[in-house]
């Protein structure tokens, strides 16, 4: 029902779907999931990988991708040990099979399909 809800949304919108449609923001979807975090999700991206479907999301100081029906942190852990600055503004972006997460305050981070954990978006 759901989803013929959201066609029938795109279709009387005439616009094509943007990856804002699939974030969210505050409590997701599957909290008994999030009861083991540590920190709170403050934003979250769904994306398609290699045919797989995908979700992670940003809490304030980590960025954390499911795995194997739980959330394992991936935050960069060559350039940022300590986490990320605490922000709650993060931003992603899904850009073809890669998810891009921005807190504005550190250097964007970006994984790809064969990375493990996020790394520094080059220049």
């Amino acid at each position: 029902m759901l989803i013929l809800l959201y066609l029938s949304y795109l279709s009387t919108n005439s616009r094509p779907a943007k990856t804002s449609d699939f974030q969210w923001r505050g409590t997701v979807p599957s909290p008994k999931i999030l009861e083991a975090l540590a920190e709170a999700p403050v934003l979250g991206v769904g994306w398609i990988s290699d045919g797989v479907p995908q979700l992670a999301y940003a809490s304030q100081t980590e960025l954390y991708i499911r795995e194997n029906e739980t959330f394992v942190n991936r935050t960069n852990s060559a350039d940022f040990s300590n986490g990320y600055s605490s922000s709650e503004n993060w931003q992603s972006l899904v850009w073809g099979e890669s998810v891009i997460f921005n807190n504005g305050v550190d250097v964007p981070q970006i994984r790809e399909p064969a990375d493990t954990e996020f790394k520094a978006l080059p220049n």
